[in-house]
């Protein structure tokens, strides 16, 4: 059941996104966030939103957790078009189809990173109750997160040393995720103690996905620092299971409150061919 609860989360999700685009927008621009947003991708951020709202609320997750999983995926995908730009990765494809700038040109492909990134706070700030949740995805957005991440990308090269390697990933992909285990914490009313598990879940989920993703890429090598040109495929698949065991243990104290949470675990070491 767990799989199917999270396809019709995946389907509410693309629904709400759509719905979420600005009518008010120049058509052009609104159909270039279009593009950007609704291109596809496993929406990992706002489904851990949506698993952690139900493990520390014990229930379905409320409307602000849903107002928070469309903004986390709202700033991801900025966060996307702006990672292609040629002056970052030069990408020229996202997903199997020509990356934002491509498609759209490189000064509308910044002004959709923008407007996505500006939706985001739109969206979640509608609720009154969201004050908490609005500081929690602008830290993890920001320069000491995922912002600061991306000029680390930039300014490190191969040579660079495994903790130089791991405050990189830490920031440019772990912040977000991290964010996202808190914001569904928060938007059910999570006491302190769930929400420390549910951070160390987002940490963890975060690395793990980082190595599994540096694993992915290993028939590319690009110059970038990442865990398997440091540690070679044997120890990034080890420290991919340590940390996916990490998270699993991070939330077991949920039971099957954490079902979800345990599916996108599994999910990510399926990707990666692992196992716990």
């Amino acid at each position: 059941m767990t799989a199917e609860r999270l396809a019709l989360w995946r389907r509410e999700l693309e629904g709400r996104l759509e719905a979420a685009l600005p009518d008010a927008a120049p058509e052009g621009l609104r159909r270039a966030m279009a593009y950007a947003l609704l291109g596809g991708g496993k929406r990992l951020r706002p489904l851990l939103v949506l698993g952690a709202a139900e493990a520390a609320g014990g229930g379905e997750p409320p409307p602000l957790a849903w107002r928070a999983a469309v903004a986390v995926e709202c700033v991801h995908a900025y966060s996307l078009v702006h990672d292609d730009l040629p002056a970052m990765d030069n990408a020229a494809e996202r997903r199997g189809r020509p990356s934002t700038h491509r498609a759209f040109g490189e000064a509308e492909a910044i002004l959709v990173g923008d407007g996505l990134q500006a939706l985001a706070f739109g969206v979640l700030a509608e609720d009154p109750a969201s004050a908490p949740l609005v500081a929690e995805l602008a830290r993890a957005a920001g320069a000491q997160g995922m912002v600061g991440g991306q000029h680390l990308d930039l300014l490190l090269g191969p040579d660079a040393g495994l903790e130089e390697i791991h405050d990189l990933h830490r920031r440019k992909t772990g912040a977000l995720f991290r964010a996202s285990a808190r914001l569904g914490g928060l938007a059910a009313g999570a006491r302190p103690a769930d929400l420390a598990a549910l951070t160390a879940f987002g940490e963890a989920f975060g690395a793990l996905y980082q190595a599994v993703d540096d694993l992915a890429d290993a028939a590319e090598d690009d110059g970038r620092p990442s865990l398997l040109a440091r540690l070679g495929r044997r120890e990034t698949e080890a420290y991919a299971r340590g940390r996916a065991q990490a998270a699993l243990e991070a939330v077991a104290g949920y039971g099957a409150g954490a079902e979800a949470l345990c599916a996108l675990v599994a999910d990510v070491l399926r990707q990666g061919s692992l196992s716990v």
